[in-house]
């Protein structure tokens, strides 16, 4: 603020300086001279909207009181106070107005691409990636930005477009490892090579056990404590949903093949009930909700899923 104060002191000041053309004079009386200062203040202080409209505003009035004190006081008196009290009035508005102007210009400059290589492009993607990530985790989806992505990443905006898409383009390519983590085919070729019925819920239990371990920041912290309404962001959980389900459905064919269900359980029926005991609720409530260890929880879900389903189980 004792900056703005002293470059408002020094356009009065400027104004009878004998070295400056007579026709330029008025430059420093400008309000447009002011207007850029809050504009400077906006792009210097372009990682949040609010505080680059504090920025432009607190520019924009320390000038006004700059100019305005040192005519009163180094000078013969501010005269008239029509415009001591008109421009601070014209501050206020025009302050924060161009320091958001300048918080725009700053974050969406764009820069030259340049030729990237096959490594600089996966990088670059990477970045973005892992710059949405942190944000979504600490804001939530809707209070990021493209443009703070983008900050995040150390790149220019229209680079976030290019090298991954939208903000909902963004949030499917950070759900994507989770939904084709190889973990679950490996655990899935294990199950169907398994001859013994509690071996394959065991074996089950511990493969939704590591997806849901290995993305749980995102999984829990974002997808399920505050789902993004995005459509195309719904239709990539949905089949997320509809792969999980077809994948304890070949649990409960193995089941069905080694004869190791109950006589009161069908195979549809056991496919509810692996999902009831082994889905993404199961894990959600009581790891998320309940705050109980990985260990415990699979250790649990696994003998109950077993005792709802098997028919030699004690």
């Amino acid at each position: 603020m004792r900056g703005w104060l002293l470059l408002g002191i020094l356009t009065n000041l400027t104004q009878g300086w004998i070295w400056i053309p007579d026709a330029w004079h008025q430059i420093a009386n400008a309000g447009a001279v002011w207007s850029v200062a809050a504009f400077a203040a906006g792009s210097l202080l372009a990682k949040r909207l609010p505080t680059a409209a504090v920025g432009g505003l607190c520019a924009e009035v320390g000038l006004v009181v700059g100019y305005y004190g040192y005519a009163e006081f180094g000078r013969d008196g501010m005269g008239d106070l029509f415009f001591p009290l008109v421009w601070p009035a014209l501050a206020c508005v025009a302050g924060p107005l161009f320091g958001v102007a300048g918080s725009w210009w700053r974050r969406a400059a764009p820069q030259v691409p340049l030729p990237r290589s096959a490594d600089s492009a996966a990088a670059t993607r990477e970045a973005v990636l892992s710059s949405a990530h942190g944000l979504f985790l600490a804001r939530g989806y809707p209070g990021v930005t493209i443009g703070e992505i983008a900050e995040g990443a150390k790149v220019a905006l229209p680079t976030v477009y290019t090298s991954v898409g939208n903000k909902p383009s963004i949030l499917t390519a950070l759900l994507e490892p989770a939904l084709t983590d190889p973990a679950i085919a490996d655990n899935l070729a294990a199950i169907e090579a398994s001859d013994d019925p509690r071996t394959v819920i065991e074996l089950t239990a511990e493969g939704t056990r590591l997806t849901h371990e290995r993305h749980w920041d995102l999984v829990y912290g974002l997808f399920y404590r505050n789902p993004p309404g995005e459509p195309a962001v719904k239709a990539v959980l949905d089949r997320g949903a509809n792969d999980y389900v077809q994948a304890l459905t070949r649990v409960a064919d193995r089941l069905v093949t080694l004869d190791a269900l109950r006589a009161d359980v069908p195979r549809t029926e056991a496919v509810d009930v692996l999902w009831f005991h082994l889905g993404p609720h199961a894990w959600m409530t009581l790891v998320g909700e309940r705050a109980w260890p990985f260990d415990r929880t699979q250790a649990w879900i696994s003998r109950s899923a077993c005792r709802a389903l098997l028919k030699d189980h004690h």
